[in-house]
């Protein structure tokens, strides 16, 4: 007999074996120590199912990071099953996005266009052509068998490809029709005496590129875009990002897959500039479709998590107070499944390789890159085909045909630089509309949940005043400071020292309080013995 089943032989013996003890002297003692005994394992049982069904199933619910970085998803993670009322901001965030997401990607200017190809389309496949609720319905039957397929072993995620019954288009004849359709846009719009964006907006293409693809394949690609999971891969000499080097994404640092994935560094696109990549950048957009993944194991969770909270509410054991905590957790969850099912997740983030010149060489008579000039050095009465380069990168210039483009050139202002920092390369509709749906969603996020939770409380019985019921209440505001403490930080700390050191330490110190006010809740409201 080996050392582990000997060690295992013991372990079973101990389990199965029942104890054995002498008569007790006093009778009365000894049941009055068995009963209490009794109740305190099964008190302890209760508190550790709740932390468990309660509380750490809120985890499994929250969005991942954009990036797919383990190490960003497990910080935001661990963030909002602390203060879940703070996942409010994304989840609305996504759900507002998806509502709007021709106006953010700015294609909502073509939707008399998609009208008459749908009249076409629906003419030419006559009752044969599949509606929107059969596509989605198919939807959820492909990922519904992935679900059981991998819980029965038969494969795995990395070899089952949802759409196997739709293959993607092959590149070149891809490309074409991406080309062909791109130009019936530009023709349809023209005719109808609209003004298409001029470059580098390249919104006719995007449209193309969605109605190109099947319907399912579409939505998937704008989940990818509208999720923020499109990164532009490129590489850079180290000396040339020391400005920028905070902003930018190390690639190893990342799940991710595409033409960009091979090199180092990786800035992501929000969806509102997805718009002015380029036509060919575009294009590589077919296979984003594959990344999709739908969230039904947690929609699954979160049914069982609210079918736990309301037995645990309609029980008379333990304090209401503790249980409020249960049920903001429910909601929360219920919130993040559902911007999960409105906008899916990916299982990795989408690269684009950026193939324009990034490095910029120094001019003998200007202390300036090659091809950047400012509007002094030329002769301002110009005819209107020679137009003149301006500091701010927005237009073109005659010489575009020997120098390269301004806006391809790693600059102040130029394409990448304002995709690196996340800003705004034009304030277009699409930039509005995504702008106000963070703005309101975060408002929503801070004041919304605290409204959200004090109405919990109402159920709970604000006349109690119970221990309990002062921990959940110091629980509930305390994101107040949090957030106050974060705002500080943002607008009075602009270098990185010991003060911003001490307000990183201090915002975590909250964190860790808030832990330790749920914890303390849960054990105090189920040590209450409720007649």
């Amino acid at each position: 007999m080996s050392f582990r089943e000997f060690i295992f032989l013991c372990a079973l013996l101990y389990i199965i074996v029942p104890e054995c003890f002498a008569a007790p002297i006093e009778i009365q003692e000894a049941i009055e120590g068995q009963s209490s005994n009794q109740i305190n394992k099964t008190k302890t049982y209760t508190i550790l199912k709740t932390i468990v069904l309660g509380y750490f199933t809120h985890i499994m619910t929250i969005r991942p990071s954009p990036d797919t970085d383990q190490k960003n998803t497990l910080f935001w993670r661990i963030a909002f099953f602390v203060y879940p009322t703070m996942g409010i901001g994304t989840a609305t965030t996504a759900i507002l996005s998806a509502c709007e997401s021709d106006k953010i990607l700015g294609i909502d200017i073509f939707q008399d266009f998609f009208a008459k190809r749908k009249e076409d389309a629906l003419k030419k496949r006559g009752k044969g052509g599949m509606s929107w609720i059969a596509v989605f319905l198919s939807d959820i039957w492909d990922s519904i068998k992935c679900v059981f397929l991998q819980l029965l072993g038969a494969l795995s995620i990395r070899t089952y490809t949802p759409n196997e019954k739709e293959p993607d288009k092959d590149p070149a004849e891809f490309q074409k029709e991406v080309d062909n359709l791109t130009e019936e846009i530009i023709e349809f719009e023209q005719a109808n005496g609209r003004t298409l964006p001029r470059e580098p907006d390249n919104v006719a293409c995007l449209a193309a590129v969605l109605l190109v693809l099947k319907p399912r394949q579409a939505r998937r690609v704008k989940h990818c875009i509208l999720n923020s999971s499109l990164y532009l891969g490129f590489d850079l000499k180290d000396e040339e990002i020391e400005t920028d080097k905070d902003k930018l994404i190390c690639t190893e640092d990342m799940t991710i897959t595409g033409s960009g994935s091979i090199h180092k560094y990786q800035a992501g696109v929000k969806p509102h500039s997805a718009r002015y990549l380029t036509p060919t950048m575009l294009k590589q957009l077919q296979s984003a479709h594959y990344l999709d993944n739908t969230s039904y194991m947690g929609m699954c969770i979160t049914f069982g998590q609210l079918a736990y909270t309301i037995i645990e509410c309609v029980d008379a054991d333990g304090d209401k107070w503790a249980k409020v905590i249960m049920i903001i957790y429910m909601i929360m969850s219920v919130l993040q499944t559902t911007s999960l099912w409105i906008l899916h997740k990916q299982i990795a983030a989408f690269s684009i390789y950026y193939d324009k010149p990034i490095n910029y060489e120094g001019s003998e008579n200007y202390d300036k890159p090659i091809n950047y000039r400012g509007s002094e050095d030329y002769d301002k009465q110009k005819d209107e085909d020679d137009i003149i380069i301006n500091p701010m990168g927005d237009s073109s210039s005659l010489f575009e045909q020997i120098m390269p483009r301004l806006n391809d050139i790693l600059y102040e202002n130029s394409f990448l630089d304002k995709i690196v920092k996340q800003e705004a390369l034009y304030p277009d509709n699409g930039y509005k509309t995504f702008t106000e749906h963070k703005y309101w969603a975060y408002m929503l996020s801070g004041f919304g949940g605290l409204t959200v939770s004090l109405l919990v409380g109402i159920w709970a019985d604000y006349k109690a005043h119970s221990t309990t019921q002062w921990i959940v209440l110091a629980w509930i505001l305390s994101p107040l400071l949090l957030i106050i403490l974060t705002i500080l930080q943002k607008v009075t700390i602009t270098e990185k020292g010991i003060l911003y050191s001490l307000s990183v330490y201090f915002i975590y110190l909250i964190g860790i309080a808030g832990a330790a006010c749920v914890l303390a809740a849960t054990v105090e409201g189920y040590s209450i013995k409720t007649e």
